[in-house]
């Protein structure tokens, strides 16, 4: 990759994929933030 902050990020994505400890707390902040978005969606269609 020719741009250094992609090619940095890419880099940090890859190794925290490897960490499993890691992973498993984007996996539960990622189903927070859906949990989240589902209730907003669900209270929308409540009114």
């Amino acid at each position: 990759m020719q741009d250094p902050v992609l090619n940095q990020a890419m880099d940090e994505w890859e190794k925290s994929s490897d960490d499993p400890k890691i992973r498993e707390e984007y996996y539960d902040r990622r189903k927070a933030i859906l949990d989240e978005m589902a209730a907003v969606r669900e209270a929308e269609l409540r009114l």
